[in-house]
Formats: C-alpha cells, sequence, structure tokens
C-alpha cells in the first residue's frame, strides 16, 4: 500500500528534524553514519517530491547548482555521491516537502527538551561533581573513539565542564536550539516561558557561540516589531533594549560561572583557551603566507589536511576562490529573497561559517534546508514590507 504524498512528507520531515542530533552516531552493524543511511533512504521520497512538481516555481537555486557542479570537478568518489544528495535534498524541500508546523513542533520541543537535559546535567555536576550523560556511547562512530571520553564525561580539552544534552557538542546544541528560540520568539504569540528555558539551557551548556547568538536573537528580537503587518523598529524601543541587553550582559559578567563562559571568546591572555583562536589556529599555517592565487581553484576535498578547518577555510581550500564565491553568491541572494526567521536565520548561517564548520552535508542540507522551507511560512514575523517574490 503506498503512502500518500502528505504522508510521505511527514516522515521525511520527521527524519530530517532529528538529524543534528544523529550525527555522532553510526548505522547499527555498518561503520556508515546513522544519518548518512537515513539521508541516503529519503532521498527516494525527496526524489518523488521533484517529479511530482517538476514545474512549480520556487526559490531559484541555479546559483547553488553552478556551485556543486564545480564541487563535482573538485570532487572523487562518496563526495559525488554526497553531492548528488544535498542537491536532491535541497531541490525537494525548496518545492514543499517539509511539513512546516511539524518541523516547528519537533525543534521547539527538542530545544526545549534538550534545555532541560542541559540544566539537569550542569545542576548534577555542580552539587555532585558527576555527569550524567544522554548520549549513548556504544554506538559512537569509529572516528570518535578519541573524543569518547570527553562526549561521556563532559569535561572539554581545557578542562572545564561542558553539557550539551543529547548533542555532540555545545557549539551543535547551540545552533540548533537558536532555531528552536527564533521559533518561539519571532511568531505572532511569542512563548515567552519556552524562550526563556532555551535560553538558559544555551547559556548553561557554557557555549561562547551559544551565549552571542542568545543575546542576538533576543536582542534582534526587541528591537523589531510588527505593526499591521509591517516590519517596523522604534528607535526608543531599539535603545531601551540595547541598553537592557548592556545591562543584563554587565551583571552575568560579574557572576563567576557566566564570566567562565565569556571568557572562552574575550580573553586575549596566551595562557588562557580562546574559542574563536582555537577555530582559526590553523589560518596561519594553511593561508596566511600564500599568494591568493594558489587559491583561485582550490586543490580538491580529497587534499584538506587533517586539522580543524572551519567552513569557509575548508571551502577555500578545497574549491578555492571560484567555489566559494559561488556558495557565498548563493547564500546572498537567498538572504535578499528571504523574509522572516528563515532571512535571519540564513544570516546566522554565513557568519558561523567563518567560525565553525557547517559546510558538511549534513549541516548544508539542516540548515539551508530549513531556511527555505520556513521562507515558505506565512505565520514568521516579517522582516520585510514587500511581498516575497517567487521565482522559477
Amino acid at each position: 500500500m503506498s503512502l500518500t504524498a502528505t504522508q510521505n512528507n511527514r516522515i521525511y520531515t520527521r527524519i530530517f528534524a532529528f538529524f543534528p542530533l544523529l550525527l555522532m552516531y553510526k548505522t547499527p552493524g555498518l561503520s556508515v553514519g546513522l544519518t548518512t543511511s537515513l539521508i541516503a533512504i529519503t532521498i527516494p521520497i525527496a526524489i518523488r517530491t521533484i517529479s511530482n512538481k517538476i514545474l512549480e516555481k520556487n526559490l531559484s537555486l541555479s546559483l547553488f547548482v553552478l556551485y556543486i557542479l564545480y564541487v563535482l570537478t573538485k570532487s572523487t568518489g562518496q563526495n559525488i555521491v554526497l553531492c548528488v544528495a544535498i542537491m536532491a535534498h535541497l531541490q525537494a524541500i525548496n518545492r514543499g516537502i517539509i511539513d512546516l508546523s511539524l518541523l516547528k513542533k519537533i525543534i521547539i520541543n527538542v530545544s526545549a527538551i534538550a534545555a532541560i537535559c542541559v540544566t539537569i546535567q550542569q545542576l548534577f555536576h555542580t552539587l555532585f561533581g558527576i555527569h550524567i550523560p544522554f548520549v549513548y556511547g556504544p554506538l559512537f562512530l569509529d572516528s570518535l573513539e578519541r573524543y569518547k571520553s570527553i562526549l561521556m564525561t563532559g569535561i572539554g580539552t581545557e578542562n572545564m565542564y561542558r553539557p550539551c544534552a543529547f548533542f555532540l557538542e555545545p557549539a551543535h546544541f547551540s545552533q540548533y536550539s537558536i532555531i528552536g528560540l527564533g521559533l518561539v520568539l519571532f511568531n505572532l504569540k511569542p512563548d515567552y516561558k519556552k524562550a526563556v528555558l532555551i535560553s538558559m539551557g544555551l547559556l548553561l551548556s557554557t557555549s561562547g557561540m551559544g551565549a552571542v547568538l542568545t543575546f542576538g536573537m533576543w536582542g534582534w528580537w526587541i528591537i523589531s516589531f510588527q505593526q499591521r503587518g509591517k516590519f517596523n523598529i522604534n528607535i526608543r524601543r531599539m535603545i531601551l533594549g540595547i541598553g537592557l541587553l548592556i545591562a543584563l550582559l554587565y551583571i552575568l559578567q560579574n557572576i563567576p560561572f557566566f564570566n567562565s563562559i565569556f571568557s572562552r571568546f574575550t580573553t586575549t591572555d596566551e595562557s588562557e583557551y580562546n574559542a574563536i583562536h582555537g577555530r582559526l589556529l590553523w589560518w596561519e599555517s594553511y593561508f596566511g603566507g600564500s599568494s591568493w592565487n594558489n587559491f583561485l581553484l582550490g586543490f580538491g576535498i580529497d587534499e584538506l589536511p587533517e586539522v580543524y578547518f572551519t567552513g569557509f577555510m575548508k571551502q577555500l581550500f578545497a574549491y578555492g576562490i571560484i567555489g566559494t564565491s559561488l556558495f557565498i553568491s548563493f547564500l546572498l541572494y537567498a538572504v535578499y529573497k528571504m523574509r522572516g526567521l528563515s532571512q535571519t536565520l540564513l544570516v546566522i548561517y554565513i557568519a558561523l561559517l567563518f567560525l565553525t564548520e557547517l559546510t558538511g552535508f549534513i549541516p548544508m542540507i539542516f540548515y539551508i534546508g530549513t531556511a527555505i522551507a520556513l521562507s515558505k511560512e506565512n505565520t514568521t514575523v516579517p522582516l520585510r514590507t514587500e511581498p516575497t517574490l517567487i521565482i522559477s
């Protein structure tokens, strides 16, 4: 008995919404990542949607197609298959495969539950010195074996306790839950209780990225409001909002726990850990003394060194200035065409490219796909007054 299009969409949406939570696990009985298997399994659903809505007009992915075609010239073997998967899934999402109400519900609930788990972890560690893991070690990917002690104890490389619920690390928790925070704030009826809960979870995770994203999302929400269906910025409200945020930051910075979070990316002492420096550690080694001409075409994905590269660094090294320009051009084009929360989330994604790695095939499908899906929603607070432009 074949499933209806609506049933397929709901199945796809449920699987899609859990992609970031399953990144650390392998498929039972296999060495392949669980998320990779799920992406492969859902490709037929994606292709069916594309074929059924082949003539439907949506956000143009032409620049992204050009980017993928260029990436294919720099790829071999498995990466070629992954490129096809990215294109198939984003095309299907662009044609409405995502059940928007279900996606919102799942992301909000997962973000809220994760915030509760982080709070419990932080509380038990503070009171009893123990860590309550919400991850399942026996199914970790083989490549994460050396990180297993960190995942099971919550103690990071800088000897700081960093809970992250059932995510791989606090940064992944932050990148997911900031979407949940945006969904409960930028709604016609904001859910303040869940917004505060998710925000506290983000702060208690000790993620510097999470702290910045949280204050940024609240700040943008405070200075913006909807009046008769139009987006406005009230100067007095903006000044008041900025003043409140500055006051809150000052108060939190004088609390030892929160001060330790902010110091992770504000310290300039060479003897102390700086999260931003840690993420950009290899820039000077691989890019600093080189001519930009050397990076015009890129060296290919197989030549990537086994060190931590941010998304921008990875794109530049593997696909060069040409590939990186095509990718960034598509993102900027999408930002210009999108409205509301989808536009805000895509701006966040672009900013994070310079601080973390979000250009793997799984993050790319999830984060860009979520922005595309939400761009089709009418209940999000609009951030522009003109209507969305639909093109082929």
